[in-house]
Protein backbone atom coordinates (compact mmCIF):
# COMPACT_ATOMS: atom_id res chain seq x y z
CA UNK A 1 0.00 0.00 0.00
CA UNK A 2 1.16 3.69 -0.97
CA UNK A 3 -1.57 5.90 -0.35
CA UNK A 4 -4.27 6.38 2.35
CA UNK A 5 -6.82 9.01 2.13
CA UNK A 6 -6.35 11.13 5.91
CA UNK A 7 -9.95 12.49 7.48
CA UNK A 8 -8.47 16.33 7.65
CA UNK A 9 -9.43 18.59 5.18
CA UNK A 10 -8.52 21.79 4.27
CA UNK A 11 -9.18 25.41 3.10
CA UNK A 12 -8.31 24.80 -0.31
CA UNK A 13 -9.39 28.63 -1.60
CA UNK A 14 -7.30 30.00 1.53
CA UNK A 15 -4.07 27.22 0.27
CA UNK A 16 -4.58 28.47 -3.37
CA UNK A 17 -4.42 32.13 -2.46
CA UNK A 18 -1.29 31.75 -0.07
CA UNK A 19 1.00 29.54 -2.25
CA UNK A 20 0.36 31.84 -5.42
CA UNK A 21 1.37 34.58 -2.80
CA UNK A 22 4.67 32.14 -2.02
CA UNK A 23 5.47 31.39 -5.91
CA UNK A 24 4.83 35.22 -6.76
CA UNK A 25 7.32 36.24 -4.37
CA UNK A 26 9.97 33.83 -3.70
CA UNK A 27 11.72 31.66 -6.28
CA UNK A 28 11.75 27.92 -6.76
CA UNK A 29 15.00 26.31 -5.60
CA UNK A 30 14.73 22.71 -7.18
CA UNK A 31 11.36 22.83 -7.84
CA UNK A 32 10.43 23.81 -4.55
CA UNK A 33 10.25 26.15 -1.92
CA UNK A 34 10.54 25.54 2.14
CA UNK A 35 7.97 26.27 4.26
CA UNK A 36 9.50 25.34 7.59
CA UNK A 37 13.21 26.06 8.33
CA UNK A 38 16.12 24.76 10.88
CA UNK A 39 17.49 26.94 13.90
CA UNK A 40 19.97 29.07 12.47
CA UNK A 41 19.17 29.18 8.89
CA UNK A 42 16.53 32.04 9.77
CA UNK A 43 18.56 34.08 6.44
CA UNK A 44 17.53 31.28 3.90
CA UNK A 45 14.37 29.69 5.49
CA UNK A 46 12.43 30.14 1.56
CA UNK A 47 15.23 28.03 0.13
CA UNK A 48 17.59 25.67 3.32
CA UNK A 49 15.23 22.64 2.64
CA UNK A 50 14.92 22.48 -0.95
CA UNK A 51 16.02 19.36 -2.76
CA UNK A 52 17.31 16.38 -1.89
CA UNK A 53 19.11 15.87 1.61
CA UNK A 54 21.79 13.67 -0.48
CA UNK A 55 24.64 16.09 -2.32
CA UNK A 56 24.91 15.63 -6.02
CA UNK A 57 27.24 13.27 -6.80
CA UNK A 58 27.88 13.31 -10.70
CA UNK A 59 28.68 10.01 -11.08
CA UNK A 60 25.60 8.38 -8.80
CA UNK A 61 22.24 8.64 -9.16
CA UNK A 62 20.12 9.96 -5.82
CA UNK A 63 19.13 5.82 -5.31
CA UNK A 64 22.48 4.79 -5.15
CA UNK A 65 24.00 7.71 -2.85
CA UNK A 66 20.65 6.55 -0.47
CA UNK A 67 21.79 3.26 -0.72
CA UNK A 68 25.68 3.29 -0.47
CA UNK A 69 24.74 5.29 3.00
CA UNK A 70 25.50 8.55 1.94
CA UNK A 71 25.22 11.19 4.53
CA UNK A 72 22.32 13.37 4.09
CA UNK A 73 23.52 17.17 4.19
CA UNK A 74 21.01 17.95 6.95
CA UNK A 75 18.76 15.85 9.53
CA UNK A 76 15.69 16.44 8.32
CA UNK A 77 13.51 16.68 11.47
CA UNK A 78 15.81 19.45 12.73
CA UNK A 79 12.91 21.52 10.70
CA UNK A 80 11.01 22.76 13.04
CA UNK A 81 9.93 26.56 12.65
CA UNK A 82 7.39 28.02 10.33
CA UNK A 83 8.62 30.23 8.46
CA UNK A 84 7.84 34.21 8.89
CA UNK A 85 4.69 35.37 7.36
CA UNK A 86 2.98 32.17 7.54
CA UNK A 87 1.85 32.90 10.93
CA UNK A 88 -2.17 31.97 11.08
CA UNK A 89 -2.38 30.86 8.07
CA UNK A 90 -3.73 28.22 6.38
CA UNK A 91 -0.37 26.27 5.50
CA UNK A 92 0.25 26.91 9.34
CA UNK A 93 -2.91 25.72 10.73
CA UNK A 94 -1.69 22.38 8.45
CA UNK A 95 1.63 22.06 10.38
CA UNK A 96 0.53 22.50 13.15
CA UNK A 97 -2.34 19.88 13.37
CA UNK A 98 0.01 17.56 11.74
CA UNK A 99 2.55 18.10 14.19
CA UNK A 100 0.27 16.83 17.14
CA UNK A 101 0.15 13.43 15.44
CA UNK A 102 3.47 12.89 13.89
CA UNK A 103 7.32 13.62 14.21
CA UNK A 104 7.50 15.96 11.22
CA UNK A 105 10.90 17.01 8.73
CA UNK A 106 11.04 19.48 6.26
CA UNK A 107 7.52 21.53 5.00
CA UNK A 108 7.53 22.38 0.93
CA UNK A 109 5.78 23.93 -1.38
CA UNK A 110 6.90 21.17 -4.48
CA UNK A 111 6.03 22.00 -8.19
CA UNK A 112 6.45 19.77 -11.38
CA UNK A 113 6.31 21.81 -14.33
CA UNK A 114 4.41 20.73 -17.32
CA UNK A 115 5.70 17.63 -19.45
CA UNK A 116 7.87 16.30 -16.62
CA UNK A 117 8.89 13.78 -13.81
CA UNK A 118 10.66 12.63 -10.87
CA UNK A 119 13.89 10.50 -11.42
CA UNK A 120 12.58 6.72 -10.21
CA UNK A 121 13.20 6.96 -6.40
CA UNK A 122 12.58 6.01 -3.16
CA UNK A 123 12.61 7.85 -0.18
CA UNK A 124 13.43 7.33 3.61
CA UNK A 125 10.15 8.57 4.88
CA UNK A 126 6.51 8.94 4.73
CA UNK A 127 4.84 11.95 3.01
CA UNK A 128 1.53 13.80 3.79
CA UNK A 129 0.89 15.32 0.23
CA UNK A 130 -1.93 17.90 -0.14
CA UNK A 131 -2.86 19.08 -3.70
CA UNK A 132 -2.97 22.38 -4.05
CA UNK A 133 -2.96 22.99 -7.97
CA UNK A 134 -3.03 19.86 -10.57
CA UNK A 135 -4.31 18.16 -13.27
CA UNK A 136 -6.04 15.29 -14.84
CA UNK A 137 -2.51 14.10 -16.06
CA UNK A 138 -0.68 14.51 -13.04
CA UNK A 139 -0.09 11.26 -11.07
CA UNK A 140 1.81 9.52 -8.68
CA UNK A 141 3.62 6.06 -10.11
CA UNK A 142 4.35 3.47 -7.89
CA UNK A 143 6.13 0.12 -8.41
CA UNK A 144 3.17 -1.80 -8.12
CA UNK A 145 2.03 -0.36 -11.68
CA UNK A 146 -0.29 1.86 -9.83
CA UNK A 147 -1.03 5.49 -11.44
CA UNK A 148 -3.11 7.24 -8.87
CA UNK A 149 -4.29 10.93 -9.41
CA UNK A 150 -4.69 13.51 -6.29
CA UNK A 151 -7.27 15.82 -6.41
CA UNK A 152 -7.00 19.39 -5.22
CA UNK A 153 -9.79 19.79 -2.95
CA UNK A 154 -8.18 20.13 0.35
CA UNK A 155 -7.79 16.26 1.19
CA UNK A 156 -4.42 15.07 2.65
CA UNK A 157 -3.04 11.94 1.72
CA UNK A 158 -0.62 10.19 3.56
CA UNK A 159 1.89 8.75 1.16
CA UNK A 160 4.17 5.75 2.05
CA UNK A 161 7.16 6.66 0.03
CA UNK A 162 9.57 4.10 1.94
CA UNK A 163 7.62 1.44 0.58
CA UNK A 164 9.20 1.36 -2.23
CA UNK A 165 10.22 3.06 -5.88
CA UNK A 166 8.01 5.76 -7.47
CA UNK A 167 7.46 8.67 -9.30
CA UNK A 168 4.90 11.39 -10.16
CA UNK A 169 4.45 12.63 -13.46
CA UNK A 170 2.75 16.23 -14.74
CA UNK A 171 1.81 15.07 -18.08
CA UNK A 172 -0.62 18.28 -18.63
CA UNK A 173 1.06 20.69 -21.36
CA UNK A 174 0.23 23.84 -19.86
CA UNK A 175 -0.22 23.59 -15.68
CA UNK A 176 1.98 23.04 -12.89
CA UNK A 177 0.85 20.32 -10.54
CA UNK A 178 1.53 22.26 -7.05
CA UNK A 179 1.48 20.26 -4.14
CA UNK A 180 2.12 20.63 -0.12
CA UNK A 181 4.65 18.11 0.93
CA UNK A 182 5.54 17.11 4.67
CA UNK A 183 7.73 14.50 5.62
CA UNK A 184 6.80 12.43 8.03
CA UNK A 185 9.31 10.16 10.54
CA UNK A 186 6.87 8.87 13.03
Amino acid sequence: MYLEKLIQTFDIDKLKLEVKNILTNHPLVENQIALNYRSGYEDSCWTDGCGSPYKKDEKSTSIENKSNNMQPRFVDTDFSFINPGLEKSEIEKIYLHFQKKFTLGRYRIAVIKPKTCYGWHFDLEKRIHIPVFTNPGSFIITDDSKATHLPSDGGCWMFFANNGYHTAINSSYTEDRVHLLINVWS
